[in-house]
């Protein structure tokens, strides 16, 4: 394995706190207040990354990171050698969230039948809110794929339109 620089809670803070303030603060994309507001983290909470006496915890510094975006998430990842964040499309957000969704429920499932090798009627009622919510994503998943090849595909209505204006087109030609 290669050397690795050591990261320290120092490091990481300062890191967050000046990207943060490279995004946030006077005549800069955001307002204390605004982050607060979009991330649902008390404005005092932000103020205090935002003057560095404080770093979020793991939760927090992912809802900061999905609003400030990927210029944000590359200066911080860069003290461990990474970078190149970029938004994930619908379709990605939605694969990765049926996976984890399908590995836990598969998880319960190989955990009630460890037990006793069935799955009985509490174990069922544990896992029926995992598969509501792996079918409500997979269903979310399987629109946004529908959406996407719609897209793709002239409508019947617009191909016989370009047809009939080739064929006018062909006509007005051979005059």
């Amino acid at each position: 394995m290669g050397n690795v620089t050591e990261i320290t809670s120092d490091l990481v803070q300062e890191a967050f706190t000046d990207a943060l303030r490279q995004e946030v603060g006077y005549s800069k994309p955001w307002s204390v207040k605004g982050l607060a507001e979009a991330t649902g983290i008390d404005t005092r909470t932000i103020d205090a990354y935002h003057q560095g006496s404080a770093c979020p915890c793991m939760w927090k510094m992912l809802r900061i990171m999905q609003v400030l975006g990927p210029a944000f998430v590359n200066r911080i990842i860069g003290i461990a050698g990474l970078g190149n964040a970029s938004h994930l499309d619908a379709e990605s957000t939605h694969i990765l969230a049926v996976n984890a969704l399908a590995s836990r429920l598969c998880a319960q499932v190989g955990a009630a039948l460890a037990d006793d090798g069935k799955v009985d009627h509490q174990e069922e009622a544990a896992m029926e809110p995992v598969a509501e919510e792996l079918h409500t994503t997979l269903s979310d998943f399987l629109e946004v794929r529908r959406a996407k090849k719609q897209r793709r595909k002239p409508s019947l209505v617009s191909q016989q339109e370009q047809g009939l204006k080739r064929a006018v087109g062909a006509a007005d030609a051979a005059e």
